[in-house]
Order: C-alpha cells, then structure tokens, then sequence
C-alpha cells in the first residue's frame, strides 16, 4: 500500500496494520493510513547545459513544475518512475539532435523534511555534435541488402538521430517480417570519428528463423464451429 501510494507522490504515506484475535480463531485488521502530502517539484535545475536551455530541457520531461495547467496534467507530481522517464527523456533529445555521447553525471533528488516539495538537480555533459558519415547493412537476409537500404531514415552529411536509427532498424524488421521473419534483430553499431565528429552506422542484421502458423483458434464464434 505505501508503494502505491509513492507511486502516486504521496512519500509522506504511512501504512500501519493492527491485529486483533478474537476466540475463534480469527483475526481482525485494521488498516491505519496517514496520506501525508502530495510531493510537488518545486524546481528543476540543470548543470553543464550549453546547447538548450533550463526550459527547453524541461518541456521534454515528464515533469514539471507548478503552473496553471498542471492541476489538469498533474505534470508537476513527483514518483520515482517520472524522474527515471525524464531523464531518459532528455538523453533521447540530445541524441536525436546529433549529440551521440551525452551523458547524465549525476541527478539528485532533494525532498523537504514534510515531504511535500521536491527540488531536482541533474549534471549533464553534452559532448560533441556529430554528423552521419555512411552506413552499411550487414547480415545474410532473404531480402536483398539493396532493397533493404530503401529504409534507411537518414543521408549522408545530416546531423546524427538515434531516432532515425531505431526507426530504420523497426522498419527493417517490418520488411522481413512480411517475409516471414518474426524475431528479427537489428544491432545497431556505431563507428565515431573523434577527430572529425562524424560516424558511421552499422546495422547488423540476424533475421533469425522462419515462422510458420501452427494453428488459428477463433473465440467468441458459438454459432459455428
């Protein structure tokens, strides 16, 4: 019960149960619940970026802090799992936009003594910006490597996308998958240039064994068999 209760932001909840044994045999509980206060994010601040600001950083979170809407999106409740999200979040926003080996120093959480206001730190290094530099499609495939190229999302000279990269491996296993190949993997590789901030992408393919259909069951058909 108290982990739900974290899981909802109220890290004050205090869950006690009481026993009592009657003469049969049987015991009485009594569930005791102080809910304590809801803890809010109060401020979120960020070390060591240079590229996007406080502000921008936050609107690709999950969190927030207080404002006139967040009564609506409750945006501005903490939880454990929210924190962990924003901070993916905001990795996942670096590497989209070029920045390959970002990285999160350090993040910290600062709860006041009622637990009711919640002050978030997170250190950053952004590195360097990086640019793609060719690819290659690697791994024996029932689909040609020529056909497969088709669904490379990015081009030479653009600026690095993880995104792009995971939508090119989804759509490679979608090709595959028409084919018969269900449990494809896409292993994606890079190759950085430090000196020159580019890199290069691999894409090792294993579109592993063919699936056949073993039986089809239909459920809700009582009027034919």
């Amino acid at each position: 019960l108290e982990e739900q209760y974290y899981q909802m932001g109220f890290y004050g909840a205090v869950v006690d149960i009481d026993v009592d044994k009657d003469s049969h045999n049987r015991a009485i509980l009594t569930i005791n619940i102080q809910e304590g206060a809801l803890a809010i994010v109060r401020n979120i601040n960020f070390i060591g970026n240079t590229v996007y600001s406080d502000k921008e950083l936050i609107s690709q979170m999950p969190l927030s802090m207080p404002s006139w809407i967040t009564w609506l999106t409750e945006t501005d409740r903490y939880s454990r799992e929210k924190f962990q999200a924003s901070l993916q979040k905001v990795v996942s926003y670096y590497m989209d936009n070029g920045y390959l080996k970002v990285k999160v120093d350090s993040a910290t959480v600062q709860v006041t003594p009622n637990k009711a206001n919640v002050y978030m730190t997170v250190k950053l290094t952004e590195g360097d910006k990086y640019t793609v530099k060719g690819f290659e499609i690697t791994g024996k495939t029932a689909i040609p490597v020529e056909q497969l190229n088709e669904a490379v999302a990015f081009e030479d000279g653009e600026t690095f996308s993880l995104q792009k990269v995971i939508d090119t491996e989804n759509k490679i296993k979608d090709m595959l998958g028409t084919k018969g190949y269900a449990f494809t993997n896409v292993t994606f590789t890079p190759k950085v240039d430090e000196k020159n901030h580019t890199v290069f992408i691999n894409l090792a393919v294993d579109q592993g064994d063919l699936v056949y259909v073993r039986q089809i069951n239909f459920l809700g058909n009582y009027k034919t068999n």
